[in-house]
This record gives structure tokens, C-alpha cells and sequence, in this order.
């Protein structure tokens, strides 16, 4: 067996040949959204307190059904919260609707932003609805809306000339 200093082990391992060691939970209705097993994390002195947990539910009604994994956490003081979900698409959906879909795109919650180098001086983000704003260094450089775009390193000005095809477009 595997020692772990200062706590209780549990080791599964194959130990015949090439087979994998396996540890399988089976539970639940069976139902679309039921929960078919958990992994707990209780609080040492009340074992009956969660204060982490993931678990896998089923996800659709096909054959096989899909699966989805759930893993949350617990604030001191608080409840257990979903953090993250892994559904059957392989969609990754965090606590607030931030979503990771398999294809790569992103989606974030109204008004949030994407930031850049882990700071909040220079994101990408939705100012109010249809409006999206570029800061950069803390300033507003760029404002785009579904009926304008303005903005400058200066001010929040409108753009005084447009090129179109060599052309150009004063608006004074």
C-alpha cells in the first residue's frame, strides 16, 4: 500500500498484467440530470458538513447517455457552489456563465471583459448592451456601438475622416 504521511490512503492498483486499476460509482435514478456518483470532501471536525465535491450526472436519454461533471466548492461560512461544469459537449461553464466551448470560443457574462495580462488596466469588454469598449492603460481608446464607433487616445471624440476605396470622408 501507498503510505501518506499525516493522513489515511486510499490506493487501488492492478497489479496482474496490463489492465488499469479502476474505481467506478454507479448510482442515481438513471434519469436525464440525475447524479450517478460523488466524490466529498467533509469538514474534519463535522463529517456530515461538505465542503467540496464533484460529481458526475447523466446527461440525455440516449444509449449510452451523455455525461456531465460537477465540481464545487464551499466559501468560509457559505454554501457548496458549482464552480465548474464539464457537459457532454465538452463545454466548460464556470460559476457567473463565464463558457469554454470545445470549438474554442469564449462567452462571458453582460458587461464582463476579457483583461489582459491579469491586470484592469487594458481589456476588451461589453459596456452596456450592443456596446463594446476597448481600454487600454486604463483609458478608453475605442467604443463601438451598433450605430457608431468612437473614440481616441485623447478623448472620446468621434473619428474625424473615413477612407473608403481612397476616398475620403470628413465628418465635421
Amino acid at each position: 500500500p501507498a503510505s501518506e504521511a499525516g493522513g489515511t490512503t486510499l490506493h487501488i492498483a492492478e497489479t496482474g498484467g496490463s489492465n488499469s486499476a479502476v474505481l467506478t460509482l454507479t448510482g442515481g435514478s438513471g434519469g436525464n440530470g440525475s447524479f450517478t456518483g460523488q466524490i466529498q470532501f467533509n469538514d474534519k471536525d463535522d463529517t456530515d458538513e461538505r465542503i467540496a465535491m464533484i460529481g458526475a450526472s447523466q446527461s440525455g436519454t440516449g444509449t449510452p447517455p451523455g455525461g456531465k461533471l460537477h465540481f464545487y466548492t464551499q466559501i468560509n461560512g457559505g454554501a457548496l457552489t458549482e464552480a465548474l461544469n464539464l457537459d457532454a459537449s465538452q463545454n466548460a461553464t464556470f460559476a457567473g456563465s463565464q463558457t469554454i466551448y470545445a470549438d474554442g470560443n469564449v462567452t462571458l457574462a453582460a458587461t464582463k471583459g476579457l483583461f489582459f495580462d491579469g491586470g484592469t488596466h487594458t481589456s476588451i469588454a461589453e459596456s452596456a448592451g450592443d456596446n463594446l469598449r476597448f481600454t487600454v492603460g486604463g483609458s478608453n481608446i475605442l467604443d463601438i456601438t451598433t450605430t457608431s464607433i468612437s473614440g481616441s487616445a485623447s478623448s472620446t471624440g468621434s473619428f474625424g475622416v473615413l477612407a473608403v476605396g481612397g476616398a475620403y470622408v470628413n465628418n465635421t
